[in-house]
């Protein structure tokens, strides 16, 4: 970057079908030291797009960005839509990594009748799930009801309990008023069918934000003790323009409201603490890096976070296989990264519950693929995925390989964890993961998560 160089390198050709999360693994592993500083000048920021993402194989055009996380101290990823990565793929790139020193074209597909067969039974098998339709008309503002009733959904900083009028926040009520207003859902990148984005307008018919997602309608939301969405909306609005993430800066902000800092339920105050971090004042940096921060040094008994990064709006406390996911992940607390509500009877069907979750989202990362775009029948979604990258690379891949490229994404991410400090990482004075006085109380020991990975290699998926 200091140099403004750039320069271009061909991908060893065993790379072909690695792309998004898969890739962002494979380089960092290979090429960052884990004990280096995340922010030092041996970092490297990678940035990676599937291996389908400029093709017209639907809900593929997903961005992975990942790098060693300043918060965690482990490997990290995270995934966004819009048309960067279909971008990339169509320049013949997959891939940019930026280091301290450091038009469009068509895409080539070897059996161009087969992909677009495969791309059309992907595409026909999206729009005839149930729980894809529901995404498609409420956006993820349908876990909203669910969540709520389960009692997952944070409510005043997790504090338990009902949150009354909770249900303005609701898909139905968001898909009533916005149409009222003339908004309207969206597709967040090139080529994907589920138009899951709600485009929010205002009162006056004015668009607030492009995004508003159920984690930030939960953390800026319910866990403030707010239930008016115009009022989330420009919350949304307020943390892009800022350029903080709404799950980190909610979080922190309910820390903050539990200790004084600002009044719970109250959108002036928390807009007054947001111009803080905008302003960068002392009370607004510690918010700025996090909860972890904030709760420290506040003196919190209770922070909700995991390896210092805050917990994203699905609480551990309720379900099992959330807390497994929790503990076990590579990527920390992260609900992208397997997050599952099921409970199987028995710890070791638990366990192996959260092992299937968390490979199948490296699975779709690795693909680039749409985690809110998965249907019920992931067999027939997996075999076409292999349909699809063998039309364009003239490969012959199998279930098998796409279980290979997943299993790697997770051993090369674990791996880059045990020397990176992630470990060591400790919300100071607290356990939010210990036994709380919440009706819905359920918990399972971190000894009965500890030998979830001995079983990769040999797992094989039960679909």
């Amino acid at each position: 970057m200091c140099q403004l160089s750039t320069r271009l390198e061909n991908l060893p050709p065993d790379w072909s079908i690695i792309g998004g999360r898969a890739l962002t693994a494979r380089i960092l592993t290979c090429e960052v030291d884990p004990k280096s500083d995340p922010l030092g000048q041996k970092a490297k920021l990678v940035i990676a797009c599937g291996p389908l993402a400029g093709t017209a194989a639907p809900s593929c055009g997903r961005l992975s960005i990942g790098a060693k996380s300043p918060l965690t101290l482990g490997i990290k990823e995270s995934n966004t839509g819009g048309s960067v990565a279909h971008s990339l793929d169509r320049l013949g790139i997959r891939v940019i990594i930026v280091v301290e020193n450091g038009g469009h074209s068509s895409v080539k597909i070897i059996d161009k009748t087969s992909f677009a067969a495969a791309a059309k039974s992907l595409t026909d098998l999206i729009k005839a799930d149930s729980e894809i339709r529901e995404k498609q008309r409420y956006g993820t503002s349908s876990l909203v009801s669910l969540l709520s009733h389960l009692g997952s959904m944070p409510v005043r900083n997790y504090s338990g309990g009902k949150l009354e009028d909770v249900e303005n926040l609701s898909g139905e009520a968001i898909e009533k008023l916005n149409k009222q207003r003339g908004g309207r859902m969206n597709s967040c990148m090139h080529g994907c069918p589920v138009h899951c984005s709600i485009v929010f307008k205002n009162k006056k018919g004015k668009q607030i934000t492009s995004g508003l997602e159920y984690e930030t309608i939960a953390m800026m939301g319910s866990n403030l003790g707010i239930v008016d969405p115009d009022i989330v909306a420009r919350f949304d609005y307020l943390c892009d323009n800022i350029g903080v993430d709404s799950i980190e800066i909610g979080s922190a902000l309910g820390i903050a409201a539990e200790h004084g800092k600002m009044q719970m339920g109250d959108a002036k105050s928390v807009e007054r603490l947001l111009t803080e971090i905008e302003k960068a004042t002392d009370f607004g940096s510690i918010l700025g890096n996090g909860v972890v921060e904030t709760g420290n040094a506040l003196g919190a008994r209770h922070i909700p976070a995991y390896r210092g990064q805050a917990l994203p709006a699905h609480d551990p406390r309720v379900t099992k296989g959330t807390r497994v996911s929790y503990l076990t992940s590579p990527m920390g607390a992260d609900h992208t990264a397997g997050l599952s509500y099921e409970e199987p009877a028995g710890e070791k069907k638990l366990l192996l519950q959260s092992l299937q979750s968390q490979l199948l989202s490296a699975i779709w990362d690795a693909m680039g693929y749409c985690l809110l775009a998965v249907p019920n029948n992931k067999t027939s979604l997996l075999n076409l995925m292999c349909k699809l990258l063998n039309a364009r690379y003239g490969l012959d891949l199998s279930l098998d390989d796409l279980l290979s490229v997943g299993k790697e994404v997770l051993k090369g991410e674990l791996a880059f964890n045990r020397d990176s400090g992630f470990h060591s990482t400790k919300e100071s004075g607290s356990d939010f993961f210990a036994p709380e006085e919440t009706e819905t109380q359920n918990t399972v020991s971190a000894e009965e998560t500890s030998k979830l990975w001995d079983d990769l290699d040999a797992f094989q998926l039960e679909l």
